[in-house]
């Protein structure tokens, strides 16, 4: 497993010099789901499921949901 330890080492894994990108879309807090059906990701324009991912982002909104509801991303 690869672990990054700062903008230096993310700088190095670009093949083009610059820093790799991220960005996505994700709902308001008011927009919430009974399951976790809405965690959509993609990568280099293809889907991919990836359970670090899915829990990065519950993480991100654990304490802004009521219980039981997930974020649509």
């Amino acid at each position: 497993m690869l672990e990054l330890s700062g903008s230096d080492d993310a700088e190095a894994l670009a093949d083009n010099g610059e820093a790799p990108r991220v960005y996505g879309f994700a709902g308001t807090p008011q927009l919430h789901r009974a399951n976790r059906n809405y965690l959509t990701f993609f990568a280099n324009r293809r889907w991919i499921q990836d359970r670090s991912l899915a829990h990065a982002v519950a993480e991100a909104y654990h304490t802004l949901l009521p219980v039981g509801r997930h974020p649509v991303a």
